[in-house]
């Protein structure tokens, strides 16, 4: 868990992040002092500025705080995949034909 500053960037796509060190494609919590949560993909490297650890899309910025404020406190949490996305199959019993060449 990491903890700082965020600021915000203009991007094209919605719910993005840029961060130094994280793999890119990856996902992450963003939980803001308000309380205010969103999950971000990493797709670029940053921030540039010292001090900062992570810079949000616009979009994801505003789900924690107006624009207008800036930068914010922040925490970084990983976002586990979910173990049981889908339940398991069912397992159905098969289906043979009797192919043994006995009969009546």
């Amino acid at each position: 868990m990491e903890k700082g500053l965020a600021s915000w960037f203009k991007a094209r796509r919605p719910l993005t992040a840029a961060h130094r060190t994280l793999p890119l494609g990856s996902k992450v919590t963003i939980v803001a002092k308000n309380g205010r949560s969103v999950v971000v993909t990493i797709r670029d490297r940053g921030p540039t500025i010292r001090g900062r650890i992570i810079d949000l899309s616009s979009d994801a910025f505003k789900k924690l705080a107006s624009l207008g404020a800036g930068i914010i406190q922040v925490r970084l949490e990983p976002v586990r995949p979910e173990a049981h996305k889908r339940p398991p199959a069912k397992s159905q019993p098969s289906k043979v034909k009797n192919v043994s060449g006995g009969g009546r």
